[in-house]
């Protein structure tokens, strides 16, 4: 499995990082941000990932989307138009693509961060896609004193017949907008998943996937979810989550939430989730062990929660019976369960 840290988007890939549905678009305020003077190319709508997570080190990565719309509200072709991007410290740019106003593809470069889109004629809009590659380098989004600011900059020439070159007069128009990061506490990731890459996302505190659990109450339970390449990006994540009772005899405290938006229809192959719960957790319960352990399955909060069964495992390494889970006892006292199931889901044991 490639990880995410190891790869660095093909263009191939790039019309593909569709804007996913947990980052829906954000519009500006009417008529958008526009330049004090010159031609009105104005940002109009822009989004974000959400939440996403910094990494533990240099093996660890996580992505994070920013996607933006400029409109020409003037009434002539704006000459010469440019966006760039400029992400905070601890981000770099992973790939990069825009759209035109004919509906081309924009000429983009990740190493400068800039998309050139020509000349954009009168109420026609363009687009760029930012992929940004988050370091652990990054800091933790703070309200006030560190927000994380991420910077678009439209620029155009004045003068309809300026030569980009001439040192004509340029219009810039700056978007500057808050990323939402947040350290690592060893209960959750949350990560954009770029399309046709596979890869971990792991609750782990040191982002190591299918680590051992600890006794500490930030590691007691560690969850592992193995993403196939999907044939559309989405925003993801693993984390553990107090919300609903335990429908049964439960060792953990809370349930670990999968959330990778509509795999069903943008994956072919299985959700596989692996569960780690430290001895010290399961020696709660009386008598729990690999041969009785119960897992307990949700698709979501909306849903009542059913037993999974054992799997069946063919030929191919795969179960038989998708919606199941495999148990393991390891030598330290844990318990490990592997579930493989078609769709998201919250996991308990």
């Amino acid at each position: 499995m490639r990880r995410l840290a190891e790869i660095l988007l093909p263009l191939s890939l790039l019309p593909a990082l569709a804007l996913p549905l947990s980052a829906a678009a954000d519009p500006l305020p009417s008529p958008g941000v526009c330049p004090a003077s010159g031609p009105q190319v104005c940002f109009v709508d822009a989004s974000e990932t959400p939440q996403v997570t910094i990494p533990a080190g240099s093996s660890d990565m996580t992505y994070l989307h920013v996607r933006a719309t400029v409109l020409n509200r003037g009434t002539s072709t704006a000459t010469h138009l440019s966006i760039t991007e400029a992400p905070p410290p601890g981000l770099a740019v992973a790939a990069l693509s825009g759209v035109d106003g004919a509906g081309r593809p924009a000429v983009c470069l990740p190493s400068t961060g800039a998309c050139s889109y020509s000349n954009l004629q009168a109420g026609r809009s363009v687009t760029i896609d930012a992929v940004l590659a988050v370091s652990a380098a990054a800091r933790p989004t703070t309200a006030g004193t560190d927000p994380n600011l991420n910077t678009l900059t439209a620029r155009v020439d004045e003068g309809i017949n300026d030569n980009p070159a001439n040192g004509g007069k340029v219009d810039t128009t700056p978007l500057s907008r808050p990323l939402n990061l947040v350290a690592r506490d060893g209960t959750s990731v949350y990560s954009y998943v770029p399309a046709g890459v596979a890869t971990a996302l792991t609750t782990d505190k040191n982002g190591k996937p299918f680590a051992v659990a600890t006794s500490a109450a930030s590691g007691s339970e560690v969850g592992t979810t193995e993403v196939p390449a999907l044939s559309q990006s989405v925003a993801a994540s693993v984390a553990r989550s107090g919300v609903g009772a335990c429908p049964g005899s439960c060792a953990m405290t809370d349930w670990m939430a999968v959330s990778v938006p509509d795999f069903p229809s943008i994956a072919s192959y299985l959700l596989k989730t692996t569960v780690r719960v430290d001895s010290t957790v399961i020696g709660t319960i009386k008598g729990l062990n690999a041969n009785t352990v119960v897992v307990w399955y949700q698709p979501d909060l909306a849903t009542t929660p059913v037993a999974l069964p054992r799997c069946t495992i063919t030929g191919t390494g795969l179960p038989s019976n998708p919606g199941c889970f495999v148990p393991t006892k390891e030598k330290d006292g844990d318990i490990t369960v592997v579930v493989y199931e078609r769709h998201n889901g919250r996991i308990r044991l």
